[in-house]
């Protein structure tokens, strides 16, 4: 199980053949023309087949067939080739992201079909069949979809992104994790001209803990409206203070009365962990009867030091400085607040898969002198999760041994790489040598050192000269692990 590691909870995955990784949703949304069905689908750059060719961009060859089928009568298609990916700040290529749209007519059996192929890897065709069925009502009130969104701008030239004056590109997940500081959506209320005449209504948005029913904190947007045909709604909630839990995302109609007319919900998973680990604090938490209350004395101090993965800055400085000098009251209601932050419906759940999490990295990456969370791979491996793949060098004849990590996906950030190299030949512990996520450790010159085995006397400073020792595979396996 990946514990940490960004989950993508997606409608439907076409991973079926472990060879392309692609990711499909769909949402309803009217226009004067009639209903639209909007397809969103993400190919994750990190399984399709780049070629790559001197001072050029990476280039792919993805087929990609999208079918709205009426029974077994084709209505409308489109094929294209993706043939290019967007290149990051990072100079990481980022996924593959196609969106279209399907003018349907309301309260009709529709399927859509979608197909994908990687042309260069000469792989079979993939392909997901799921159901469309709009229903919109043309008399009252109506809610459309809520989308989430990755980014969004003001159109400078209109495409199929664009919708009320900005382009919307969206975000395929319903997982955010703490790198996710907002979340940001787009919905639009329809007919309200029809349901109110002249009158103005109140139109509400916000974020309700699905186990409560309660809105959550002060994440709550409302305003009220003069009626009209189609009003759209573009919004973000900064999301740093929203505790771990269930939500959903709503958008409603309200009548005079404050009746609500309307609703239409997304539901979403937030991860956080933050919390308020003061002395102050913990004198107020309560741990009897759970838990915590069961756990050995003698190993309290154990399990609080291997949260030091995956804690907080915050939660860190009390682990290094405070958590000596608690007595066996405060380190049971220490480590009970933050399982109850990580999992307020499950805390005992969550602190067992993790505790699960820390034997295997033991198992793995322990060494003589170190626990396994205590070394680079074991903090990588409980902060994360396992990567996607590993390239494990152990022999290359111009380099200490080294192992390069290869992630999908990290909370928000697509295609990232650990290196990890083994300097004293001996032991087990890997250091971590170079990755290129942000806030991990970064050296631009990591090849030049992990080539100092058949170099002593070079510096790091002497730039790329010890990139292209015989038998060196550094570059190629970073770029494609």
């Amino acid at each position: 199980m990946r514990f940490l590691l960004f989950v993508l909870i997606s409608l439907f995955s076409l991973s079926s053949s472990a060879q392309l990784d692609a990711y499909l949703d769909g949402k309803y949304f009217m226009t004067p023309e009639g209903p639209i069905y909007e397809t969103y689908l993400e190919i994750y750059a990190s399984t399709v087949k780049f070629k790559k060719k001197s001072g050029e961009d990476p280039v792919c060859s993805v087929e990609v067939t999208q079918i709205l089928k009426k029974g077994d009568s084709i209505v409308h298609y489109y094929k294209e080739v993706l043939t290019k990916a967007s290149i990051g700040s990072d100079s990481v290529v980022e996924n593959l992201m196609q969106v279209k749209r399907f003018p349907v007519q309301n309260n009709e059996i529709y399927s859509v079909e979608v197909s994908i192929q990687d042309l260069y890897a000469n792989t079979e065709t993939q392909t997901v069949e799921r159901e469309v069925i709009p229903h919109f009502s043309e008399l009252s009130c109506e809610v459309s979809d809520i989308v989430l969104l990755s980014s969004f701008a003001e159109t400078t030239e209109p495409n199929v992104l664009s919708k009320s004056g900005y382009d919307l590109l969206p975000l395929l997940t319903d997982f955010f994790t703490p790198e996710y500081e907002k979340i940001a959506y787009y919905f639009e209320y329809y007919n309200t001209d029809k349901e109110f005449g002249d009158e103005k209504f109140l139109a509400r948005h916000y974020i309700r803990n699905k186990k409560s029913g309660q809105i959550a904190g002060n994440f709550l947007k409302q305003k009220i409206y003069k009626a009209e045909s189609i009003i759209p709604v573009l919004h973000y909630f900064d999301i740093g203070s929203l505790p771990s839990g269930d939500y959903e995302l709503v958008a409603e109609v309200r009548d005079q009365e404050n009746k609500v007319i309307i609703e239409k919900k997304l539901s979403f998973t937030r991860l956080n962990l933050r919390v308020d680990v003061s002395e102050k604090h913990l004198k107020d938490v309560s741990y009897a009867g759970t838990f915590a209350e069961e756990l050995p004395a003698d190993s309290l101090d154990e399990f609080i030091y291997c949260l030091i993965p995956i804690v907080s800055g915050q939660e860190d400085v009390v682990i290094d400085h405070k958590v000596k000098n608690f007595s066996d009251t405060m380190k049971r209601r220490f480590i009970y607040s933050f399982w109850y932050n990580f999992n307020p419906d499950k805390p005992a759940k969550a602190w067992l898969d993790y505790k699960e999490q820390v034997k295997q990295a033991d198992k793995m990456f322990g060494t003589s002198v170190k626990e396994g969370y205590e070394t680079d791979r074991g903090r990588v491996f409980l902060k994360y999760g396992a990567p996607n793949t590993v390239t494990d060098r152990p022999n290359e004849p111009s380099s200490y041994p080294y192992q390069i990590w290869h992630y999908y996906k990290i909370g928000k950030f697509n295609n990232k790489r650990f290196v990890f190299y083994q300097p004293d030949l001996v032991t087990n512990d890997y250091e971590l040598l170079h990755s290129d996520l942000q806030g991990e450790l970064s050296n631009v010159n990591w090849q030049v050192v992990l080539n100092k085995r058949n170099s002593p006397n070079g510096t790091v400073d002497q730039g790329g000269s010890n990139y292209d020792h015989w038998g060196s595979n550094t570059n190629t396996l970073f770029t494609n692990p």
